[in-house]
């Protein structure tokens, strides 16, 4: 379980810092949206590793096994709430923000989620076959 835990949280971390990397040098200029695309960067893969690492842990219990998929949407419906919460000053400024920035908080997001569903789909399958094998 700490195996494969390790590898989740370096993947995360590694695709977290190639794309923001990425993402930050060669597709945005310096100022204070950067700032802004950090902490969106840091909220979204540490709460999507998080996520997995909670599911992971919640599908050794064998009481929960059938639930994980409901328990996934409601962490996926809480990662959204607080992030409007938190970001909500510069997500619903008055001042017009440009499309191409509003377009950039989204590869966060996306990335994350994907790593998301990658893990999450593993787990699950693991459970199935291994319901089915019983």
């Amino acid at each position: 379980m700490f195996k494969q835990a390790f590898k989740i949280i370096a993947l995360f971390i590694g695709v977290a810092i190639l794309t923001y990397g990425l993402h930050t040098n060669f597709f945005l200029e310096n100022g204070p949206f950067r700032a802004f695309l950090t902490n969106t960067y840091l909220f979204h893969f540490t709460f999507s590793l998080v996520l997995v690492l909670s599911i992971q842990f919640l599908s050794k219990q064998d009481s929960l096994k059938n639930s994980l998929g409901i328990v996934y949407l409601a962490m996926l419906f809480v990662k959204m709430g607080l992030f409007v919460l938190l970001f909500k000053e510069p997500l619903f400024a008055e001042e017009e923000t440009p499309k191409s920035e509003l377009l950039s908080l989204l590869i966060p997001f996306f990335l994350s989620l994907l790593l998301e569903v990658y893990f999450i789909a593993k787990i699950l399958t693991k459970i199935d076959t291994s319901n089915n094998i019983r």
